[in-house]
């Protein structure tokens, strides 16, 4: 399996959409997003630049995808 590729907050966020998430609120920097029918949340900090990676996988795992769900996603 390849790496993730480099992505942005607002690209996290876009695909988050994608996945069924919604905004659910803002508090300070940071976006948290709910899935209505999986009852899941999760939380996107809108920082300059990309994502770190494990921090990456940590938001895919909290939104109960796999990274090959996420890539199809972006």
């Amino acid at each position: 399996m390849s790496r993730l590729p480099n992505v942005t907050p607002r690209q996290m966020i876009n695909a988050l959409h994608r996945a069924g998430f919604q905004n659910e609120r803002q508090i300070g920097s940071h976006f948290y997003l709910f899935h209505l029918t999986k009852n899941l949340r999760t939380g996107v900090p809108m920082h300059s630049g990309d994502l770190d990676r494990s921090l990456m996988k940590k938001i895919i795992k909290q939104a109960n995808l796999t990274e090959v769900e996420f890539r199809q996603l972006l």
